[in-house]
Formats: structure tokens, sequence, C-alpha cells
């Protein structure tokens, strides 16, 4: 059972790697033209939006609000909201973002994304649940999910 635990754990990983390398693949080259400095900052801004699972789990979407306010990331859907501080890199004039949400049950999702001043992309959001004891989660779902969120159309 543990080398299982550890097979979903390292694949998780790996998948959450991934996706922040595509994600960091698609930075741009040189900073904004002409020297122009964008004041880059997500705070005080609201993406209304959409989230799903990767994989068979992503068939279901869920609509969901994620901010940025008081140093806290926000992420509020189907009636819940959780917190947790976010930090920021800025790295050839975008902003890489990321938060740590840990739950009462021990379980945690690590959110991470890019913020080019106008848009949000690349947002995924990996849900460990392995300390988590939920009989009906533990049917249906791995130990860790990797979800995506997709902003709506001229969100933020």
């Amino acid at each position: 059972m543990k080398r299982r635990r550890w097979m979903y754990a390292l694949l998780g990983l790996v998948g959450f790697g991934l996706a922040i390398g595509c994600a960091a693949e698609q930075l741009p080259a040189d900073p904004a033209p002409d020297g122009e400095d964008r004041a880059l900052s997500l705070e005080g801004r609201t993406f209304d939006g959409r989230i799903r699972a990767r994989g068979l789990f992503g068939l279901v979407r869920v609509r969901g609000t994620l901010s940025f306010e008081a140093g806290q990331l926000v992420w509020q859907a189907q009636g819940s909201r959780e917190t947790a501080p976010y930090q920021v890199e800025t790295r050839n004039g975008i902003l890489l973002f990321s938060a740590r949400v840990i739950h009462p049950d021990g379980s945690f999702v690590d959110w991470a994304g890019i913020f080019d001043g106008e848009r949000l992309r690349g947002v995924v959001a990996l849900w460990d649940r392995s300390q988590e004891k939920d009989f009906i989660h533990d049917l249906l779902l791995p130990t860790q999910v990797t979800l995506e969120f997709s902003p709506d159309a001229g969100a933020g």
C-alpha cells in the first residue's frame, strides 16, 4: 500500500512539474518592448472561470472565482472559500505566483500560475489528499489530483 502511495505521489509531482515547466516555456523571451515597465500586481484582482481535474476525472467542470486579496489567494466555488498566503516572482516581465492551501484534515492544494499583466494562464492546482480520510473520495479519486483553472475570456 505504501508503494502505491509513493507511486501516486511521484506521478502527481511529475505531472505538476510538467505543468509548471510547460507554463514556464510560454514565458516571453524579453521584458516588455521599448523598456516599457508594466506594473505587475495580482493584488485586488479577481478571475472568474472554471476548474477541472486532468484525465478522466475532468469530465465535470466547476465554476469558481480565484482572487488575490490582502496577500491571500482566495478560491471560492460551490459555497466554499479557501485562502492561503501567495508568493510572486517576477521573471521576464511576467509574474509567477504560488500558494499552498492547507486543509484541517491535513490535505493540501498547491496553486501555481502565470500572470502577464492582463491574463492568467497555466494555472494549476495540485490537490494532495494523502492525509484525507474520506471514503467516497477514496473510492473515486487518486491520492493526488491535478486541477486546471481556466479563466473566462476578459476576466481580471
